[in-house]
């Protein structure tokens, strides 16, 4: 791995101290933006449920939105409000939250860092004006808070253990990570020790952390980093890298402020990850385009998806997931807007309808 700032050496040899060694995946990015194919959706999913999202005076959506997938119900989150759809029906349900102050609103969802909500206990996640980590459940109404001051993201990592990255933008704070159990914090990661950026260290991305959900795991990601981490409360586990080092953003950059945005342009900003038994899925962007790349585990070789799956199952648009839930369901996001008129037809929406989800499944 590319040489990287002492105290960051520090944070990850432990994590990888504290780890059993095991076979590490590498995903060769280069050979894999190099190798376009045409994959068909029944490759990764055999069955597709579709579920429009009603149309109620109450719930419309704007395009800047997220998703989480129960049981029985959909919650779609945007910036200003967090509304509950029927899961089968696409009913419009109620809205849950909304963006304002007071004791009933938030400042904002951890949309666009991080993870929105816990899919087995089903609540979300989003951000109180105190600068608090809130968690809201759906069933019982119940708001528990993490008392963390300046937080990036959060995710879970069991019922009763959540964690969240501490903010680093101008190198000041001591914890990457802190761990919290029933909502009260008791460690950081690494355990007990100080981390620190070089103090010109900066921040212009806001979403420098993030979390994906698999098999019962949790992983992250940090954007200026070439490595996939499995979460524990003791430790982070190295898991797998992308490659080549060299064109993947490092912490080096920080150093560099005022040209560090023009750098990234240049280097494999790995943007989305999913993960399921047989493969991963990731978004980077590269020279200011965005690109959909797929690595099969089995024959570890990867390629690359401009337009997404293609839809032998029903015949639809091309389809990229917006994320895969942890029963291994891909949620997919269709915006009518962006639909032609064959494609709204087949699937019985207007031009300005709200979004349609179409659920994939194994």
């Amino acid at each position: 791995m590319k040489h990287l700032a002492l105290a960051l050496l520090v944070f990850f040899f432990y994590s990888c101290s504290t780890a059993d060694k095991k076979d590490e995946m590498k995903i060769d990015v280069d050979r894999a933006l190099n190798q376009k194919k045409e994959v068909k959706l029944s490759s990764i999913v055999k069955n597709l449920e579709y579920i429009p999202l009603e149309m109620d005076s109450n719930s419309l959506l704007d395009e800047n939105l997220g998703i989480l997938l129960f049981d029985k119900e959909i919650v779609a989150i945007n910036k200003r409000k967090c509304l509950l759809f029927d899961r089968a029906t696409g009913k419009f349900i109620k809205e849950v939250l909304r963006r304002e102050e007071g004791p009933d609103g938030y400042s904002s969802t951890t949309l666009g860092f991080g993870m929105l909500g816990n899919e087995s206990e089903k609540t979300i996640f989003f951000n109180e004006f105190n600068g608090k980590v809130a968690v809201y459940s759906l069933e019982t109404g119940e708001r528990n808070r993490i008392p963390n001051p300046e937080f990036g993201s959060v995710a879970y990592i069991d019922k009763h253990t959540m964690v969240c990255t501490a903010m680093n933008w101008d190198g000041t704070k001591k914890v990457k990570m802190r761990v919290y159990k029933d909502y009260q914090y008791v460690d950081s990661i690494p355990n007990k020790e100080n981390y620190e950026l070089k103090t010109n260290a900066v921040a212009i991305f806001t979403d420098e952390d993030f979390f994906y959900r698999t098999n019962g795991k949790t992983y992250y990601k940090y954007m200026i980093n070439d490595t996939v981490y499995e979460v524990t409360d003791k430790a982070l586990l190295p898991t797998y890298t992308f490659a080549p080092t060299e064109k993947l953003p490092q912490l080096e950059l920080r150093e560099h402020p005022e040209t560090m945005g023009k750098a990234m342009d240049e280097l494999y900003v790995v943007k989305q990850i999913m993960e399921d038994n047989d493969y991963v899925l990731y978004q980077i962007e590269y020279e200011k385009e965005k690109h959909c790349l797929l690595y099969d585990k089995e024959a570890g070789e990867g390629c690359r998806l401009d337009e997404g799956f293609t839809d032998d199952i029903d015949g639809g648009v091309n389809l990229w997931p917006d994320h895969i839930t942890e029963k291994g369901e891909y949620v997919f996001v269709v915006n009518p807007a962006l639909l032609e008129e064959d494609m709204l037809a087949k699937y019985n929406l207007q031009e300005d309808d709200n979004p349609l989800i179409i659920v994939g499944t194994k």
